[in-house]
Order: structure tokens, then sequence, then C-alpha cells
């Protein structure tokens, strides 16, 4: 075996391990943060279904990473005619076009779609009281699944091939970085600083009015939505320096301007890889510190386990 088969070897490993770490504590994780934000009485307001709907992705998600721990084994011998040329062509088929891929763009887009609702409550409070009820707030759950679902057919259209008895994924495909930078830079980091953006002009502005001791002053904002907005920036935040790193090199660098500045066997890659898998990892232990009332649900939700089970 030579020093590169060996490098390459030592990466699916790797990868491997990660993969399966991730998807079965990241599963595990968000799936009682959905119990979490499900049995709890006092965790009600539409900031809680979106976050409900990103852990019910980051569930799906975790599951295809530990699948991807699983199907690259499935293959057959090279220039096999035979039934396992079917499986791998099957294994391959789910790997492209399995529903549960839209997760990885789904958590992208709903973070979208919570910067969209900040911004409504935040510049159009009237409206949003009045009428963003509980059929436009199921819209906004509804969106990211089916956009998402539609842009991950898509883009596999363009990535998924077998060769040789193996699945691979061609990165290298013009179309394919045109795709995701649009779902990545768009949906990811543009939307949301743009509506941020608006929110803290928009707070600016009537803080500067309620100084000048206007009488149409608008009320600055009201503590709940406060407390909402920061909670839900924060989590804007994480996601976007967890996540955003890799994007820049995997779908700017790497699909459209096929450049690669390091291999997917570097310690880079890797430490961008493992940056991005975090994000999935950190919310059971973010949410109970930026909210307190999601930390006493979860200390009554493990205290009603801890005595049931005695």
């Amino acid at each position: 075996m030579n020093s590169s088969e060996s490098v390459k070897g030592g990466f699916d490993h790797f990868a491997y391990y990660v993969n399966s770490f991730v998807g079965i504590f990241g599963f595990l994780s968000n799936a009682f943060i959905v119990a979490v934000l499900s049995n709890s009485t006092s965790l009600k307001g539409k900031h809680y279904i979106f976050l409900k709907n990103l852990a019910v992705s980051d569930c799906l998600a975790s599951a295809i990473l530990f699948l991807n721990a699983l199907i690259p084994s499935i293959r057959t011998p090279t220039g096999a005619v035979s039934s396992y040329y079917l499986l791998a062509n099957l294994a391959c088929s789910m790997k492209a076009n399995n529903p549960l891929y839209a997760a990885f763009t789904n958590s992208a887009v709903i973070i979208s779609v919570i910067s969209v609702e900040r911004l409504i409550a935040v510049k159009f409070p009237i409206f949003y009281k009045k009428s963003f009820g509980k059929k436009l707030c199921y819209i906004f759950v509804i969106f990211p699944w089916s956009y998402s679902s539609a842009f991950f057919a898509l883009s596999n259209h363009f990535s998924f091939t077998i060769k040789d008895g193996y699945c691979y994924q061609n990165w290298n495909n013009f179309y394919l970085g045109v795709i995701n930078a649009i779902n990545y830079y768009l949906m990811q980091l543009i939307l949301p600083v743009f509506c941020y953006s608006i929110i803290a002009f928009d707070i600016s502005q009537r803080i500067t009015k309620s100084n000048s001791g206007k009488k149409n002053a608008n009320k600055i904002i009201s503590k709940a939505q406060a407390k909402i907005t920061k909670m839900l920036f924060i989590v804007t935040v994480i996601f976007i320096v967890t996540t955003f790193p890799d994007n820049v090199h995997f779908n700017f660098f790497l699909l459209i301007l096929n450049v690669q500045l390091w291999s997917f066997e570097s310690v880079i890659h890797q430490i961008l890889l493992l940056l991005a898998m975090i994000n999935i990892l950190i919310n059971i232990f973010i949410y109970p510190i930026i909210d307190s009332d999601f930390k006493r649900a979860v200390i009554k939700m493990l205290s009603r386990m801890v005595f049931k089970k005695k």
C-alpha cells in the first residue's frame, strides 16, 4: 500500500467514525429537543415551533450522516453483471434521491425562515399580532421542506453516478456549484444578514425617536419580542459560523472556480467538516444556556424521567 492509499484509508476511517458518532448523538440529542418542545406546556410560542422544525431537520441530517458511514461500503466487483450490481445501483439511487437528504438544505432554509419571521415580528408588530396565526406559521414550517426537497432533487441530478462498482459524487460540476451557491449563500447568509440588519436599523430608529421625545414614536420593542429575537439571533449566528467556512471552500472554490485549496484528506478539510457537523450537536447545549424557559423544561423532563424509573 502506497502513502496516498494509506492517507485515503485513514480519511475513510476518520469519516466513518465521525459520521457514526455525529449521526447517533445528533439524532438522540435533537430527538430530545423535540420531546421537550412537544411535552412542555410553557414552550408554546411560535418560535418554538420553528426550533422544533429545526430539531426534526437535524434529526434527519444525523440519520443521513450515519447512513453515509454505511452506504459507501455497498459495492460490486468491477465489471460484474449480477444481482450485486443491482444492489449497488439501488444504494446509489437511494443516496442521491433519498428525501432525507433534503435535511441538509432544510436547516439552512429554516434559519432563513426564522430570520424573516423575526423581521415581520419586529418591523410590523401590529400585522404580526393580528395576522401571523397558526395557518401562516405552519406555511413557514412546510415551506423549507418543500423547497429543500425540490432543490436537492435538482442538485443530485448533476452529481451521483456509479463508477467501477462504487457510488461516486462528482463534485467538480459547475452547475452543481451554482445550485449550491445560490442555496447556501442566499439562504444561509444573505437573507439572515439582511433581515437582522433591518431589525437592528429599525430598533435604532425607534430609540432615536424615543430619545427625541416624539409623541408618535413607536414602542422600541417589547421585552418578550426582544428576548425571542436575541435567542434566535444567537442560534442563527452559531449556525452561520459553524457551517459557512466549509461552504465557502466547497461551493465557491471547488464547484464554481474548480479550485481545490486543500484535499479532502487534508487536516484543514477535516476540521471544517467537523465544524459544520458541530452545528447538529450543539443546540442541545445552547438552548438551555440562552433560554431559561427551555432550561426549566429540560430539568423538569429529566427529573420526571428519573423519578419515573424509580
